[in-house]
């Protein structure tokens, strides 16, 4: 529903603005993205009750992408600093032309008492650091929001 895409972008979704071409769309996906979605998604199966789960998807629209690992460029850290580094990195989706991935990355889930987490990806083409936040807790999901089933 449109009010479910402007939930998701507000609460769930974030991007950068293609620093040398190279476009990063990252959603984080913990319960509330369920409620959204139904739980058609790539990333229903990595229990995001336990665990701070992301979709994240690099494209690009001139050359090819690197292979980029990210599960040695990411780290997940809260506004305490406490950091945590990826337990898994899984590539779903490939184009065949190389200008598109959508992976997940799977971190420890910060404490209940976080206010705030940051996803960092380091050593990508142009910045050196590409930083992307939320602030914890996801806000609930607004009743007129109607769950999509696929």
């Amino acid at each position: 529903s449109p009010e479910g895409g402007k939930y998701l972008k507000k609460n769930l979704w974030r991007s950068d603005y293609g620093e040398s071409d190279l476009y990063v769309d990252i959603i984080y996906t913990p319960v509330e993205y369920f409620d959204i979605t139904g739980g058609s998604s790539v990333v229903e199966d990595y229990n995001a009750d336990e665990y701070a789960v992301f979709t994240v998807y690099l494209n690009t629209h001139q050359d090819q992408l690197g292979s980029y690992p990210l599960d040695q460029l990411a780290s997940l850290i809260t506004e305490s600093g406490t950091s945590f580094e990826p337990l898994l990195w899984k590539i779903v989706y490939e184009s065949g032309d190389y200008h598109h991935r959508e992976s997940v990355l799977v971190f420890k889930k910060p404490g209940k008492d976080s206010k705030a987490m940051s996803l960092i990806l380091k050593d990508l083409p142009g910045l050196k650091e590409r930083l992307f936040e939320w602030k914890l807790p996801i806000p609930d999901k607004p009743s007129s929001v109607n769950i999509q089933k696929t």
